[in-house]
């Protein structure tokens, strides 16, 4: 089964991470902030949030697929053996590269859900501005 990738969006699709899955094609996994109308408010939503923050590292491996669908379910119209074929990867490998990301956002959207302050909308410029002290700021003064 070939899915088209555009041909599946939902409206309001949101921006986010490009993820290679198990069909080659990258997809996108909505980035933190998740809109509230979009599911950010979902019970579903903050018990992964709390399944991921306070899991094991296995639990968080289990985590990370539910995350995966909860996040593709957002931006795509996908049935069931749709989200399967696409999260069932041919190799350890293909498995290992997705998994690396879909961590790396979940821990993006749990800062973002304890943290909102923290975490910029997506495509948003954030400055940061550090204090460097100077060479001899360490020196006493007499």
């Amino acid at each position: 089964m070939i899915l088209d990738e555009t041909g599946v969006r939902r409206p309001g699709f949101l921006a986010g991470m490009s993820v290679p899955l198990a069909d080659g094609n990258r997809w996108c996994l909505p980035a933190p902030p998740l809109p509230a109308e979009l599911g950010a408010n979902s019970p579903a939503f903050r018990d992964l949030i709390v399944w991921y923050r306070d899991g094991e590292e296995v639990e968080r491996d289990q985590c990370v697929l539910a995350f995966a669908v909860y996040l593709l379910r957002q931006n795509y119209d996908l049935r069931p053996d749709q989200l399967r074929a696409l999260l069932l990867f041919a190799t350890p490998e293909a498995y290992a590269e997705a998994k690396a990301l879909f961590h790396e956002l979940a821990i993006e959207h749990v800062r973002s859900f304890f943290h909102p302050q923290r975490v910029p909308p997506p495509n948003q410029a954030v400055a940061v501005h550090l204090t460097v002290p100077s060479a001899t700021s360490h020196l006493s003064r007499r």
